[in-house]
């Protein structure tokens, strides 16, 4: 069965329901004026220092203007003409490219890429016979998530980064996976350079930048700062509460994927292009057909949104959406449009990975398309009754608390670990949809009395249940009468539990989650809650026990499990069940007199077809330092002693670290896997015993002072962690990461994993290999220096 997939909501883009247009000069000044007080505001909920905005209708300009400060220290205001990085909103004007060398016949978007450039033929999880097509570069589906270590340093050339990648092996089955990749990107910008005659930039500049009249558009951080027009860039720091400037990042090695620099009034050229199907005034460009070939849909990427060629695709209430986002350090863009609409607006701002950009089109949507201003409902819904807290146990939360809140006659939704979003006033079938996108929307149940007691969270086919915090909650079948269905099923190394949660049956699928069931129909099928998709049934033996489980999708049976020997059944776990496990008291007497430790390791990053030397020095659980040396395309430095840190990078700007992300960092030392969690963690937790494969294993949740909990499984045998997931942050990001542990070896008389496979889903997998470890050591600060 497909698992949930959560994509963070603030990556997507929709909008509230339309009706047309007014065109009245009295209606469209009212509009615009209650739509920029509301982007203002907005700015300064979302800590965005400046923004740049244009908004157009066909081929008509109606607003750009900017928002706030290009340059706090100089209080230098932005304004339409301040140049902003575009980040990757510039893949459409390289897949734009690609286009119209198709219509001179230089080259098909059905090419083998290596066709064009010979060095770049990537290995794929395919058919006999498959290749890499142009097309398939420009819509991320060729299996190989991002390949930064490649590119960022801008220390290599082009043909070396993409003959490299060509060593790479694919993450994913070829045309089955959306997986976001900029290296990509170069390859299809490279491959227009040779079927152009000259580089992606002499093409952007002759066939688009200039016959749109985007002369100061440029593709260089030094050209934009030319002459002061480009703003300063900053990320938000949340815990001081303050903005901190940021050098932009350099995508010289990657120009096609995001180079561009350009203001809101050059950028509303761009977007009239767009919208006019490839015609500058009356003048054709491109044919329209070919501009329409770029939106359409290639590959899906999340419930109810796509990947095209360089733009992504959704629907708002029927209608098209088109859109796509950039970022890099310091900026964040987006720019959007309504194709069947005529309308459309672009989002320039100077804040690292901000939602603001991605919240300005919908907001857009709601006061050009709504109701005229004056005209709105006068109906109003008593929002006090929703307020309150609400927990999920489903997906990546763990008993996590979902916030209701009311701002300013708004009801909003505080997602823990995300951020609070605005909520639409609720539709016909009483939801209420995010207004960032109508991808994602919630609904309450009340009881007989008409008191909330549930929230409800649709996204995609899947409904998940968060019930009240303080209400009850009655078990629909006595619970002494699930007792005979409860236990472990097997079916070729799959081991599936039977559960009690949340006072209901529920199913525990491995690697996915906890599912709760629907007491069973007339057919004995107990259909999950969160889908009514899936189902399972269970045949009784003569003992009255369940003896085997059907599992049913779409109504056919696709697996078989048998029920495992009493023996193996999961019972009840606590801390002291993982003490013994781990040994705790052997591990406080190794660990302290371990001294200082010196890990000589390689990292392998096989979806970039590199390998990189690194040295790791972890003075006890006090300090940490990191060493990588990726050769020819970089090295990187890493020091915390959990309250301070730093990073020197070659792939990143400098960076020097607070509290929060110092302590993750020490976290992610090979001291917390050698020392007892109690004598680390604020807080360690027994979930559960649970079955994997033939391992009877702890889930255990470890919570630390700072920052968010960590859930691993540990083997109740051996006391080995098999497998860990945690959330890294980076630039503000916060992105779930998973970790496997093998090849353990002792260390002082500990057991210690010596190879680990790191995967951040989407962006990176890579390898870290121990070669040879040193303990007793007597570190100086001169050590901890780069």
């Amino acid at each position: 069965m497909q698992r949930p997939f959560f994509i963070l909501l603030f990556a997507l883009l929709l909008a509230p329901g339309a009706i047309a247009l007014q065109d009245s000069a009295a209606d469209l000044e009212a509009r615009l004026e209650r739509l920029c007080v509301e982007l203002e505001a907005k700015r300064e909920d979302f800590h965005v220092p400046g923004m740049g905005f244009a908004l157009f209708r066909g081929d008509k300009v109606l607003l750009t203007r900017g928002f706030g400060l290009a340059d706090i220290k100089n209080s230098v205001a932005a304004d339409a003409d301040t140049f902003f990085s575009i980040g990757s909103s510039t893949k459409a004007f390289t897949t734009t490219l690609v286009a119209m060398l198709a219509e001179d016949g230089k080259l098909g978007w059905d090419d083998p890429v290596a066709e064009h450039i010979p060095w770049f033929d990537p290995e794929v999880k395919g058919e006999e016979g498959d290749r890499v097509l142009l097309r398939d570069l420009a819509c991320h589906r060729v299996g190989y998530p991002r390949m930064g270590l490649l590119w960022a340093s801008g220390k290599v050339d082009e043909e070396t980064i993409l003959r490299t990648a060509s060593l790479a092996k694919p993450m994913a089955p070829f045309r089955k996976k959306f997986l976001y990749n900029n290296v990509m990107y170069l390859a299809l910008g490279e491959a227009a350079a040779a079927a152009g005659g000259k580089p992606w930039e002499g093409l952007l500049k002759e066939r688009i930048l200039n016959p749109l009249g985007m002369e100061q558009t440029v593709w260089t951080v030094s050209a934009a700062r030319d002459g002061g027009k480009a703003a300063v860039g900053y990320l938000w720091e949340k815990d001081e509460k303050r903005f901190k400037a940021v050098e932009p990042q350099s995508v010289g090695r990657a120009k096609p994927a995001g180079a561009i620099w350009s203001s809101a009034n050059e950028m509303a050229r761009w977007g009239r292009f767009q919208l006019n199907r490839g015609k500058v005034g009356d003048t054709s460009i491109i044919d329209s057909n070919a501009i329409e070939e770029t939106w359409e849909t290639q590959i899906e990427m999340g419930p109810g949104s796509g990947y095209a060629l360089g733009w992504m695709t959704e629907e708002w209430q029927g209608h098209r959406v088109i859109h796509h986002g950039g970022n890099v350090n310091g900026f964040s863009a987006m720019v959007a449009f309504l194709p069947d609409d005529d309308l459309g607006c672009v989002a320039l701002s100077n804040a690292s990975v901000t939602p603001l950009v991605s919240i300005v089109p919908s907001t857009t949507w709601k006061h050009m398309l709504g109701p005229a201003p004056g005209e709105e409902s006068g109906k109003s819904l008593d929002l006090g009754e929703f307020l309150g807290r609400y927990h999920a146990d489903f997906a990546t939360f763990d008993n996590d608390v979902f916030t209701v809140s009311e701002k300013d006659g708004v009801l909003h939704l505080d997602v823990p670990g995300q951020m609070d979003f605005a909520l639409n006033p609720p539709d016909e079938e009483g939801k209420w949809a995010f207004a960032m996108t109508d991808t994602v929307k919630i609904s309450f149940d009340r009881d007989d009395d008409g008191n909330v007691t549930n929230l409800n969270m649709f996204q995609g086919p899947m409904m998940f249940e968060l019930p009240r915090e303080g209400v009850e909650r009655v078990p629909e079948i006595p619970l002494d009468d699930l007792e005979p269905y409860l236990g472990t099923y097997r079916n070729e190394g799959q081991a599936w539990s039977i559960v009690i949660h949340g006072d209901r049956l529920a199913v525990d699928v491995p690697s996915e989650m906890v599912y709760e069931l629907h007491p069973p129909d007339e057919d004995g099928k107990w259909k999950f809650r969160a889908t009514d998709s899936m189902a399972l049934s269970l045949d009784m033996g003569e003992d009255g026990r369940a003896e085997r489980l059907h599992v049913y999708k779409n109504g056919e049976m696709v697996q078989e499990l048998e029920r495992a020997p009493d023996s193996e059944e999961m019972g009840l776990a606590g801390i002291e069940d993982l003490r013994r496990a781990r040994g705790t008291s052997k591990r406080r007497a190794a660990t302290a007199n371990l001294g200082g430790l010196r890990f000589e390791c390689v990292m392998d990053f096989p979806h970039a077809g590199i390998e990189a030397e690194m040295e790791i020095l972890a003075d006890g659980n006090q300090r940490l330092f990191s060493f990588l040396d990726a050769g020819i395309f970089g090295n990187e430095s890493t020091y915390s002693d959990g309250e301070t840190g730093w990073l020197k990078s070659d792939f990143q700007e400098d960076q020097e670290f607070g509290a929060a992300k110092a302590f993750e960092i020490l976290l992610g030392g090979p001291w917390t896997l050698l020392a007892p969690w109690e004598d680390i963690f604020e807080e360690v937790k027994v979930i559960k015993r649970m079955a994997r494969g033939k391992k009877s294993t702890l889930k255990v949740r470890l919570t630390p002072s700072i920052g968010d909990p960590w859930t691993v499984w540990v083997d109740e045998e051996t006391g080995q962690v098999l497998e860990l997931h945690a959330i890294a942050t980076e630039q503000g990001l916060s992105m779930p990461l998973q970790q496997t542990f093998s090849d353990w070896s002792e260390i002082a008389g500990i057991s210690y994993p010596f190879t680990s496979e790191i995967v951040i889903p989407g962006n990176a997998r890579f390898l870290v290999r121990v070669k040879d470890v040193e303990t007793g050591l007597t570190f100086s600060d001169d050590d901890f220096r780069p």
